[in-house]
């Protein structure tokens, strides 16, 4: 836990488990001034924040912290930061308590536009040390998978991300054995969702290296479905908790959680 000093006196806003908002005026750590993250708790007199250029959680001076506002309902959103709960109940997820963020109020401000980019971005502007692509991660509005997350499988301190253990233990087998040797024991920390619905991957393996994409699979186009918004992407991180479950998608979760440990922090 990092114990960050404030540097202003005034009265804060109440800052509530769930509250978005900003680190500023600090003193000391200042490498975090500017950064964004939701508040997870409290420790005595601070309030514990999850960021996602950090592996830990933040204990900060309310004084320190601005309430940011998001728009949860346009739809205008290729990524989307996706943080960890403190205490999340899996058996029923409610999107509305998904912690998620995006656009210029967010760590993803000046997400690359080129794909073959993003590896390079994640590590320089997050500072992640480890980035992961998971890729075949679907929803429930959708009959084909839509959805790729990035994770930093170096993350060691942060909260487990149950929501990305969720959706990992439901990835078809041969999803989960493109990654299953570089995913770590639990996935901590923020991750990033990425919605990719234009493009999906027929056969073979792939590799993501900082600048280019090594392939041996054929890509098809798929009609573009457009953006997603907060809420939709919210619903899609609810509904890896949520979604049906047949015996082999039972067997499936067996296996993962065996690879990554169980859900419990």
């Amino acid at each position: 836990v990092v114990m960050a000093a404030e540097g202003s006196a005034a009265s804060p806003p109440a800052m509530e488990v769930g509250s978005y908002v900003r680190i500023e005026g600090l003193q000391s750590g200042t490498q975090h001034n500017g950064r964004y993250g939701f508040v997870v708790g409290r420790e005595g007199d601070r309030v514990s924040v999850v960021v996602a250029h950090a592996d830990v959680v933040l204990n900060v001076k309310p004084a320190n912290l601005v309430l940011e506002t998001q728009d949860r309902t346009s739809r205008r959103h290729e990524v989307v930061m996706v943080y960890p709960n403190k205490q999340t109940d899996v058996r029923k997820p409610d999107a509305s308590s998904m912690l998620v963020s995006a656009g210029e109020s967010s760590p993803l401000r000046g997400w690359p536009s080129d794909w073959m980019q993003e590896m390079r971005w994640i590590r320089q502007v997050l500072g992640w040390k480890n980035p992961v692509c998971v890729s075949g991660v679907t929803r429930a509005a959708s009959s084909k998978p839509d959805l790729m997350i990035y994770l930093d499988a170096a993350s060691e301190h942060c909260l487990v991300n149950k929501h990305a253990q969720a959706a990992i233990a439901r990835l078809p087998p041969w999803e989960l054995q493109k990654v299953q040797n570089e995913l770590p024991a639990k996935v901590r920390g923020a991750v990033i969702l990425v919605y990719s619905p234009t493009i999906s991957m027929t056969s073979g393996t792939q590799q993501f290296a900082d600048d280019s994409l090594e392939t041996s699979s054929d890509f098809q186009e798929q009609p573009s479905a457009g953006k997603l918004s907060l809420n939709d992407a919210a619903v899609a991180v609810a509904y890896q908790h949520a979604a049906p479950r047949s015996t082999a998608a039972e067997q499936r979760e067996m296996t993962i959680e065996q690879l990554m440990g169980a859900f419990s922090q």
